[in-house]
């Protein structure tokens, strides 16, 4: 959006009336030397933006939007218009109505034109506020002109104002944007003459504008002093309390003006009066940091150790935004060093917690003392080393009554808080002189400890090498290495290893880092850890389980952290605590990959018992459950074939009392289950080659060359009814050379039950090739009292 002008186009025809400064009249004072401003200070609101007066700023972060809004309100004059020309005629309209609402913002030059203003106002107030200016500007209401009495006393004009006294007009007739009189904006303009025939008159010197200014106030904002003296004269309430409680004084010292200051102290103003904020004169410019007039009101009398409502002296607040200049000056006054607020903190606690070095020197001092204590028992030595301000700390170190290592109500120093807070600086300052190192807490935490929550390997390191012990132990039992483990910081676990940190450090819940690690599926820590010789199960104490690190990875659903602990020789069949196995885990959760995994590996879906009363967890999804339902059930089918399979083999195998091979059919209970047994025990490698031989027959493949060869599983084949009448029975053929085992005799034709086996329904966790020793079972499930073959899948184990 280009720059606009100053001044309005002269060729507008707009009902509104081009207010500069304040037009000179025979009673008025001769204009101040206009000051040379850049044109581009201020910029002027595109006509379809309302301008609020008591802002006085170009809102320019609502040009798109307001811009955006006239071209589709023109866009549609346009389309609506004719071709008699309304369209231009609407569009032309529009463009004026919306541009009397507009109105022109307030520049700097106005501001900078009073020669009263203290010399440090000036140089604070870029953008003045309403109060501020020499003149005002009367925006059209509802595009209805401003009264007349308002125009003339805008322009102190005191001919037409005695003309319209003279035609008995209404004196009392506000403007309607702000609600004030006649004479209130002769005296925010500083019109005496116009003033002082307006309160001969009998014109009302306590009337409020929509803001609750009176006259006096606008006067005293803009450091009118002569209209001061004819309002005070006139019997107006030097100490009225206008907007947020604030007295004309207190307006005067917001706004720097320094004879206004004085003319109200002469006339006997209330030094300190407060504000709703129970804030006084010398607070607010204490603030603002303006000396000139903390001097003017301290020789006027001021109370430097007042109070607002959050218990903060003037000495407070000038040290709270680094005031140097006013901090001399009140401590110059004996100004309370010690003040505490309603929190308990000391002007020096102030300084220490924002930083302020050069504030919290001239405190040190003025004998400031370093020892009290804030809420919560903080020093400011605790606040500076909490916020690391390493600087700050240097100071109050240097002070002998200093105690490096007291403590807050949280029983920590100021070490605990530096490395709390993650500052090196801090740390290695209070190292080097003598903080304890090895000083314990809130739970017995160290300052090591606090390190290694944040991950910061730089802190670790720091407090490492200065001797802090790797195997402090919480109260809850955890040591750095715990901690670091949660925050997921290898550079931090190997830092503490090569101290000397224990891997298998164990809490007071028996949970080491391993399990810490799996549990937030940190595949980088875990590597680490094993490769320090970290075990893989450790037991939780006589009599019960392990804390089984595979568990925990199986319910977060980490695959890749799985494949590695069974890689470096976990079982995928391991029972935590709980009497769960991974299987059971990762199922509940609905992880499909890890459930597949598992399966790959060896872990056997007939342990999780019958899958239609398998629960599962809220936090699955339907898809997640159905396709883990989908791979359970398809791996029960294949554990079912291969529990059938072995269960004859060992049933047709020979006894080591026995004279030859027994039939399958004229078996009787006890020497198949003693054959299968000892068949199982001696015979585990031809076992799986067996059920290689078994599945080629169903001419289903054997291998896949793209699979990794450490992703070992089974193909899920189950047969559709099995047949003990037409069943192949196998035997051990001693007499071959490889001594393997082969079918007695071979199905040949279609409908054998070999060729009734149904296809896998999904092949995400399937491996190919022979059958891993361990996903055999110790002891074999007891088949059926009545028998296989019965036709009924839901009969098998």
């Amino acid at each position: 959006m280009s720059e606009q002008p100053h001044d309005r186009d002269e060729t507008q025809d707009v009902q509104v009336e081009t207010w500069g400064e304040a037009l000179p009249s025979q009673n008025t004072a001769p204009a101040l030397p206009q000051l040379s401003i850049p044109t581009n200070t201020w910029q002027r609101p595109l006509p379809f933006e309302r301008s609020d007066y008591a802002e006085s700023v170009s809102p320019s972060d609502k040009s798109t939007h307001s811009m955006s809004m006239f071209s589709r309100m023109t866009a549609k004059s346009s389309a609506t218009g004719s071709s008699d020309g309304l369209g231009d005629q609407r569009k032309s309209w529009l463009t004026r109505k919306l541009s009397r609402r507009s109105a022109r913002p307030i520049s700097a030059e106005s501001i900078l034109r009073d020669q009263l203003l203290s010399p440090k106002s000036r140089k604070r107030i870029k953008m003045p506020g309403p109060l501020s200016a020499t003149e005002m500007y009367l925006q059209s209401h509802h595009n209805t002109p401003p009264p007349k009495t308002i125009v003339a006393a805008q322009r102190g004009d005191v001919a037409e104002m005695t003309s319209l006294i003279r035609r008995r007009a209404n004196m009392e007739q506000a403007h309607p944007g702000t609600g004030r009189t006649p004479l209130a904006v002769a005296a925010h303009c500083g019109h005496e003459g116009v003033v002082e025939l307006l309160l001969t008159e009998g014109s009302n010197s306590r009337t409020r504008d929509k803001s609750q200014l009176g006259p006096l106030h606008l006067a005293a904002a803009n450091g009118h002093c002569e209209i001061i003296d004819i309002l005070l004269d006139r019997e107006a309430d030097i100490n009225v309390a206008g907007h947020d409680g604030k007295t004309p004084l207190r307006i005067a010292c917001d706004h720097g003006q320094m004879n206004a200051i004085r003319t109200l102290v002469r006339r006997q103003a209330m030094v300190d009066a407060r504000d709703k904020q129970k804030r006084t004169s010398l607070h607010a410019v204490s603030d603002s940091g303006d000396e000139d007039v903390v001097g003017l009101l301290l020789q006027s009398g001021a109370n430097k150790d007042a109070k607002d409502f959050q218990m903060r002296s003037p000495l407070h607040c000038a040290c709270s935004v680094g005031r140097i200049d006013v901090v001399k000056m009140l401590l110059d006054a004996k100004a309370d060093i010690e003040a505490q607020d309603d929190t308990k903190m000391t002007p020096l606690g102030i300084a220490a917690q924002s930083g302020l070095k050069r504030v919290a020197e001239i405190l040190l001092q003025h004998k400031a003392s370093a020892s009290v204590k804030s809420q919560g028992g903080m020093t400011p030595l605790h606040w500076a080393s909490y916020q690391g301000h390493d600087e700050v700390v240097e100071l109050l170190l240097k002070r002998k009554k200093v105690d490096i290592d007291a403590r807050n109500d949280n029983n920590r120093t100021a070490l605990h808080l530096a490395a709390r807070s993650r500052s090196f600086g801090v740390i290695e300052k209070l190292l080097c002189a003598g903080a304890n190192i090895e000083a314990e807490g809130s739970g017995n935490y160290r300052p090591l400890h606090y390190a290694c929550v944040d991950a910061e390997y730089s802190e670790v390191s720091l407090l490492l090498s200065f001797g802090a012990n790797p195997n402090a132990k919480t109260l809850t039992g955890e040591t750095p290495l715990h901690l670091a483990a949660k925050a997921g910081s290898d550079a931090t676990v190997q830092g503490l290893i090569d101290r000397g940190a224990s891997v298998d450090s164990q809490d007071l819940l028996g949970t080491r880092p391993l399990v810490i690690a799996c549990s937030n599926g940190n595949l980088k820590i875990v590597q680490q850890l094993l490769d320090n010789d970290a075990k893989l199960n450790v037991s939780l104490g006589p009599g019960l389980t392990s804390d089984a690190p595979v568990c925990k990875a199986a319910a977060g659903g980490f695959v890749p952290v799985i494949q590695e602990l069974i890689h470096r020789g976990a079982s995928p069949r391991q029972v935590d605590s709980g009497g769960w196995i991974p299987l059971r885990h990762a199922a509940f959760m609905g992880h499909v990959s890890a459930v597949g995994c598992l399966l790959g590996k060896g872990a056997r879906a007939m342990e999780l018992g019958p899958l239609d009363n398998f629960s599962f967890s809220t936090a699955a999804s339907e898809d997640q459950i159905a396709r883990v339902r989908e791979l359970l059930n398809n791996a029960v089918r294949s554990e079912q074939f291969e529990y059938q399979h072995v269960t004859y083999l060992a049933s047709s195998a020979t006894p080591a009392n026995a004279d030859g091979p027994v039939e399958l059919q004229s078996a009787s209970r006890s020497q198949m289950e003693q054959g299968r047994s000892t068949f199982v025990e001696n015979h585990r490698a031809l076992i799986n080659e067996s059920l290689a031989e078994a599945r080629y027959q169903t001419r289903t493949p054997l291998s896949n060359p793209d699979l990794q060869p450490q992703y070992l599983g089974r193909h899920p084949l189950m047969p559709a009814a099995m047949d003990p009448d037409r069943a192949i029975n196998y035997t051990l053929n001693e007499s071959s050379s490889s001594n393997r085992i082969v079918p007695r005799t071979l199905p040949t034709e279609h409908n054998s039950p070999l060729h009734r086996f149904q296809p896998p329904l999904q092949q995400e966790y399937l491996s190919l090739g022979s059958l891993p020793q361990e996903s055999l079972p110790q002891e074999l499930p007891t088949p059926p009292s009545q028998g296989y073959g019965d036709g009924d899948v839901s009969e098998l184990p």
